[in-house]
């Protein structure tokens, strides 16, 4: 999580705890986690318990879930569908993702012409 989002959350940073935990970001660089927090985040009709890592990182997104909650709350994540479907008290919970989400490549990708005799191979 971002530590500009816990900073607009109405929850005290004080209770945060020391992570000597080192990440390494999409584009390979190593990022340091500043510490750990236990939030309770309201998915669906449900509220769960969630430990988040808080870094200083400007990114896309407001905070990312994670493996272990979802793994523990028995999630099935489709990045497809952008869709979470789990069961809570014998009940189908589906919370569906943002509508408008927008993928974009901000560098210009670069092409290259091939001339007619170059060699063509199957991968």
């Amino acid at each position: 999580m971002p530590k500009s989002t816990l900073d607009r959350l109405p929850c005290d940073g004080t209770h945060m705890k020391p992570s000597s935990m080192i990440v390494r970001a999409f584009d390979g660089s190593r990022r340091e986690v500043m510490g750990e927090i236990e939030i309770p985040v309201q998915i669906g009709p449900f509220t769960f318990n969630i430990t988040f890592q808080v870094m200083d990182i400007k990114p896309a997104y407001s905070c990312l879930l994670g493996r272990p909650w979802i793994h523990s709350a028995g999630v099935v994540p489709s990045s497809l569908h952008q869709k979470l479907k789990f069961i809570v008290e014998d009940k189908l919970v589906i919370v569906s993702g943002e509508e408008d989400m927008l993928v974009s490549c901000p560098t210009p990708t670069h092409y290259i012409e091939a001339a007619e005799e170059a060699l063509e191979t199957s991968f």
